[in-house]
């Protein structure tokens, strides 16, 4: 029992595997394709949580003064939400902008990496 245990613990983990093993042709390995995807879609959902943030927060708090009033005019939610998240555009617009440069500046300097 204990040496099924021991060899278990001893693999190497896939992503590991995956690194080491050569690549004749120069292609990029799966765990770096899965690394670049993974950083592109935390990014995407960095740049955009503050805009759908508040459009939210206010899309519920018009719906709130809708039911409460029963006023039933489904055009009265979008100026209040075209005003709020256009200031939180304009409000986050260097840290996202700096978000996405640095992003893009890791990318082009990785190219050399993953070409070889």
């Amino acid at each position: 029992l204990t040496r099924v245990i021991k060899t278990k613990i001893e693999l190497a983990p896939p992503v590991l595997l995956l690194e080491t093993v050569p690549n004749p042709l120069g292609l990029m390995s799966h765990a770096q394709i899965v690394d670049l995807a993974r950083n592109a879609i935390l990014l995407s959902l960095l740049v955009s949580a503050p805009m759908l943030a508040v459009s939210l927060g206010i899309g519920l708090a018009v719906s709130i003064f809708q039911s409460v009033t029963q006023i039933q005019e489904q055009t009265l939610v979008f100026l209040p939400k075209l005003i709020g998240v256009s200031a939180i555009f304009l409000v986050a617009l260097p840290w996202m902008v700096q978000l996405l440069v640095k992003f893009t500046t890791e990318l082009f300097r990785g190219l050399p990496q993953f070409a070889a």
